[in-house]
């Protein structure tokens, strides 16, 4: 697992388990990301505000004019240019944020994913249909824009097929 560090030469350094995010409305624990690296990364992935699409949920999702606005929201969607960032939405509630990061550590992965974002039940403490996340290194991303030229096939094609294996393990 990575963890982004500024005084690591290639910005990574190792850790054990997945940063949890959920979405919380406790108003003693606002939305930030300024104490999280990964965090600030997703943020950094983003699309440009009036590009960046957010709602309420995930039929229901728009273009937002502002990126502050679009991280309020539960949903939130990454570009499709700039591939930074590999989500896998999982289709099942686990009992626990534990239950899963168990269940992924019983999976033979090249390593596990860096953000596990989902809604926890109040009451019975159950992650509801959570993505996992794994980011690429910083400035590792891959241009997907095939009507560019700088775009190369190869590094899209082996993102995708990265992609399609690790949601296969799933």
């Amino acid at each position: 697992m990575a963890k982004f560090e500024p005084g690591n030469p290639d910005g990574i350094e190792e850790f054990e388990e997945a940063y949890a995010a959920h979405r919380t409305t406790d108003p003693d624990r606002p939305l930030s990301s300024d104490a999280s690296p990964i965090l600030q990364r997703i943020v950094a992935l983003l699309p440009a505000a009036g590009a960046v699409e957010a709602g309420i949920s995930k039929g229901a999702v728009y273009k937002e004019t502002s990126k502050l606005t679009a991280l309020s929201r539960p949903y939130v969607v990454l570009g499709d240019k700039v591939l930074g960032a590999m989500r896998i939405d999982l289709d099942r509630d686990f009992g626990s944020v534990e239950h899963l990061q168990d269940e992924l550590r019983s999976i033979s992965l090249p390593c596990p994913p860096h953000l596990i974002v989902g809604s926890i039940d109040r009451n019975t403490r159950t992650l509801r249909r959570p993505h996992v996340i794994w980011l690429l290194p910083p400035n590792a991303h891959v241009w997907n824009d095939m009507d560019d030229p700088r775009c190369r096939r190869g590094p899209v094609g082996l993102f995708h097929a990265v992609h399609r294996g690790i949601t296969k393990k799933l």
